[in-house]
């Protein structure tokens, strides 16, 4: 029992592991509002979010909300998820993301696939226990539905907590093209309000030149009289 328990257990780990989002990233990609694990060539690590991107250098907010400049020769290596984009191709940031994030699926999909598991687990073990005595089945029918219950749990425990984040990106990407939208309407408003007021200057420009016009002819018949 002891040892199926622990293959269990590893494979979890396992596959928390394989399911990293951290990624190598390409220095002439990195953009701005993007979260970064920056490697040196002297070893040193300084992670945090992206705020400013130049020729030379990096600009990267710490833990300690302060800025550290790194030279891109300097760099070795640069990790991080792989950014996720609003509607106009723009960085939306980690910190964006966790501020919305609910973090309820994660809990739901946990506790619905711990049951689910623990019935599937509890039959696998049954059916791979027969034909041994009552003594001999008990630790591999405890072991495998226990270790089945936590392996199916977090499975789903990941999948809920993939779908909150999922959906707190979307939420930030109408969010995001509304503002984008409003202010796009804001700016074709005041476009067409200043073309109005360009409009009425000339306008009034040609009155007064007619207006002169008209004045000149008055005056000009006056004096032939």
């Amino acid at each position: 029992m002891k040892n199926i328990f622990i293959m269990l257990v590893l494979s979890v780990f396992v596959f928390a592991g394989c399911s990293s989002n951290q990624s190598l990233l390409r220095i002439n990609k990195i953009q701005k509002k993007q979260t970064v694990t920056i490697t040196l060539n002297s070893g040193k690590i300084v992670s945090g979010e992206v705020a400013k991107v130049d020729g030379s250098s990096i600009t990267v907010i710490d833990a300690f909300n302060k800025p550290v400049r790194v030279r891109k020769t300097n760099i070795h290596l640069i990790r991080g998820p792989k950014p996720e984009l609003d509607m106009n191709g723009k960085v939306i940031s980690e910190r964006e993301i966790a501020r919305l994030k609910k973090n309820k699926k994660k809990y739901v999909f946990a506790a619905s696939g711990g049951l689910l598991s623990l019935g599937v687990s509890f039959f696998a073990s049954s059916m791979l226990s027969r034909g041994l005595d009552g003594d001999s089945r008990d630790p591999i029918i405890y072991g495998g539905t226990a270790g089945g219950t936590l392996v199916g749990a977090f499975l789903f425990y990941k999948m809920g907590a993939q779908k909150d984040r999922r959906d707190a990106i979307n939420a930030i990407r109408i969010k995001k093209n509304n503002t984008f939208r409003d202010l796009r309407k804001e700016r074709e408003h005041q476009k067409k309000v200043q073309e109005e007021l360009e409009q009425l200057k000339k306008d009034r420009e040609r009155q007064a030149r007619e207006m002169e016009q008209l004045k000149k002819e008055i005056e000009a018949k006056k004096k032939k009289k």
